[in-house]
C-alpha cells in the first residue's frame, strides 16, 4: 500500500483596507474641446490602494491590474459609456512616465507596520484625438499575490 500527501504551501494574504475597496476616481465635467488632440489628457489625479495586516510571513505583495483594453493601445483602458476617442491610464504617483497596461503587475515590499501602499494615479487620455461629449467609465480590478 501507498499513501501519497501532497500540497501546496502558500503566503498568507493580506487584507484590504476599507478605505481602498471600490474607489472612485471622479474627474467631474470636461470640455471635450480640451481633449480634441491626440494624445492630450487630463491631469494625473492620485489615488492609493492599501493592504493591512499582513502576515509577518509575507515579505512582498503583487497587484495585477486587468480590465477592458482600449483597442489602439495595451496601455490604456477602454471606455464602457458614450464619449469617444478617449481611454484612461494608471501610472505610480513617482514615475508616470511607466504606465500600467492591462495586465501588468507591480510589486511592493510589505513594511514594518505589516502593510502594503500602492500610491496610483490615473487620467483620461485623448487617443486619436476629436473626443466627443459623453459619459465615461472604465473598471479596472486588481487581484493580489503574496510572496
Amino acid at each position: 500500500m501507498d499513501l501519497n500527501i501532497g500540497g501546496t504551501v502558500v503566503a498568507s494574504a493580506c487584507q484590504v483596507d476599507n478605505t481602498s475597496v471600490s474607489q472612485v476616481v471622479d474627474f467631474g465635467q470636461l470640455r471635450s474641446t480640451d481633449l480634441k488632440e491626440a494624445g492630450s489628457a487630463t491631469e494625473w489625479a492620485p489615488f492609493t490602494v492599501k493592504l493591512i495586516n499582513c502576515p509577518s510571513t509575507t515579505h512582498s505583495a503583487k497587484v495585477t491590474l486587468t480590465g477592458t483594453p482600449y483597442s489602439d493601445g495595451p496601455d490604456l483602458y477602454g471606455n464602457s459609456e458614450t464619449a469617444k476617442n478617449i481611454a484612461a491610464q494608471i501610472a505610480l504617483d513617482n514615475d508616470k512616465t511607466v504606465v500600467i497596461a492591462n495586465g501588468s503587475s507591480v510589486t511592493v515590499m510589505v513594511d514594518a507596520k505589516h502593510s502594503v501602499v500602492y500610491n496610483f494615479v490615473a487620467r483620461l487620455y485623448s487617443v486619436n484625438g476629436n473626443t466627443s461629449s459623453g459619459t465615461f467609465s472604465s473598471i479596472v480590478q486588481m487581484g493580489f499575490t503574496y510572496n
